[in-house]
């Protein structure tokens, strides 16, 4: 009989425990990360993080063209027009922003 009354006062399995501990502990963590989230998120944070995330953003538009220019075929002219640029002062303009960005053995390509 003893048997019979310890069957029915657990009734939960070790992985059942296991799932329920590891539930409670993502609770918690999510909790405090809100927590956190809600003491910082103030206005000059997010402008903070909007000003990171958009030097970001250039840094890695001007990789991009750099790569672009350095796989340029060669049997082809680089045009302004290809670009989008306003004259030959903006192009002079980017390709020495480039050349001061970018590693030397790109440009010696």
């Amino acid at each position: 009989e003893t048997n019979v009354v310890t069957q029915k006062l657990i009734t939960n399995t070790e992985s059942d425990l296991q799932l329920s501990y590891a539930k409670q502990r993502r609770t918690k963590s999510s909790a405090l990360l809100h927590k956190e989230l809600d003491a910082r998120s103030n206005k000059a944070v997010r402008q903070y993080l909007f000003k990171v995330n958009e030097a970001i953003a250039i840094l890695y538009a001007r990789h991009v063209l750099a790569t672009l220019l350095a796989d340029w075929p060669s049997d082809t002219p680089i045009r302004e027009e290809d670009l989008e640029l306003s004259g030959a002062s903006h192009m002079a303009y980017i390709l020495d922003m480039l050349m001061q960005l970018e590693e030397r053995p790109m440009w010696e390509k």
